[in-house]
């Protein structure tokens, strides 16, 4: 029984070794062939995130115009009260070690 699975062996390589020239043609069309319907695949789930990020793109640009960049009355009122606290400390500070004579 092991002689019959070498000789079977053998035969098989024989006969894939002698393969016509048609038949390694077809093999390689059929690899190639193969080869174009995976990258088609890849290429309509690259086509489809693409959609995808154009569609989020679009959006992004459509909710600009809603974006404003005012700043909240009471923040501008802070800023000024800050800067008129900076100036009386500033002015107290000068008054109280300005040298007198």
């Amino acid at each position: 029984m092991g002689r019959g699975l070498i000789y079977l062996a053998v035969i098989v390589l024989l006969l894939t070794g002698c393969a016509s020239n048609t038949a390694m043609i077809s093999q390689a069309a059929t690899s190639s062939a193969a080869s174009a319907a995976l990258a088609r695949g890849y290429l309509l789930r690259a086509t489809a995130e693409l959609e995808n990020i154009q569609a989020q793109a679009n959006a992004v640009h459509e909710s600009i115009p809603y974006v404003s960049d005012d700043q909240s009355p009471w923040f501008e009122s802070v800023k000024w009260a800050s800067a008129g606290v900076i100036a009386v400390v500033a002015g107290t500070l000068i008054y109280r070690f300005a040298p007198r004579k």
